[in-house]
């Protein structure tokens, strides 16, 4: 292949060089570095390659504990909560805003062992609050899914030993700050916190493996109830 010279290009231009338009350049290989079709792909058709749309941003709480009624809302939007337990995390992000986590992707008999990443926590964001429920059904025949209602929904209500001591647990390995961190009970939708801060820890060397009734609800105002 080679290049037309002026007088080839008139002919075929049917006119002179002042007529001409030129729409390219061709390339040392020879090509011309694109199709000449349209730019959304062949004429056979083409996938959408347009990018997704980026996640919306978590919602934005003003205080924990409006964080704690959502994972609460949450929880009991699904169906065995009322024999399972299910567990979010609030937490902060380094800008200083409060969210709240999604919940466990299924529920848990007497423990929840889901972690901070497993339900969207940010790596960077700081943890200042769980939230999980305490079951008011006890479930007989995991085959029909037979409940009957607990013994004690007083002490139902409350956190067990374990609870605490998961808490206490937590702060002391550095997980997070001892000032800010709070439990939430969530028990028949209503949520009860118990801040790290409000503790007499010396309760914990008791070693009841029961439920904490010595633990101290805190005692701030909840906005959010």
């Amino acid at each position: 292949m080679r290049e037309l010279t002026l007088e080839e290009l008139e002919l075929v231009a049917g006119g002179n060089e002042s007529d001409i338009v030129v729409v390219g350049n061709p390339g040392d290989s020879g090509d011309w570095g694109g199709d000449f079709g349209d730019s959304g792909g062949s004429d056979g058709g083409s996938s959408d390659s347009s990018p997704s749309p980026p996640p919306a941003p978590p919602h934005t709480y003003d205080h924990a504990d409006c964080a704690a009624k959502a994972i609460s809302d949450n929880i009991s939007s699904h169906a065995d909560s009322h024999y399972m337990e299910y567990r979010g995390f609030i937490y902060r992000d380094p800008d200083g805003s409060i969210h709240a986590s999604d919940v466990s992707s299924s529920g848990q008999q007497g423990v929840v062992s889901n972690q901070p990443g497993d339900v969207g926590v940010p790596a960077n964001a700081t943890i200042i609050g769980t939230v999980h429920d305490h079951p008011d059904q006890v479930l007989q025949d995991p085959n029909t899914g037979a409940t009957e209602p607990v013994g004690n929904p007083q002490l139902a209500s409350m956190p067990s030993y374990l609870d605490m001591k998961g808490m206490y647990d937590y702060v002391q390995a550095g997980g997070a700050s001892a000032s800010d961190y709070s439990i939430y009970i969530d028990f028949n939708g209503a949520v009860t916190e118990y801040k790290y801060s409000d503790q007499n820890w010396s309760n914990l060397a008791d070693g009841n493996h029961g439920q904490a009734t010595w633990a101290a609800k805190s005692a701030d105002y909840d906005p959010c109830q």
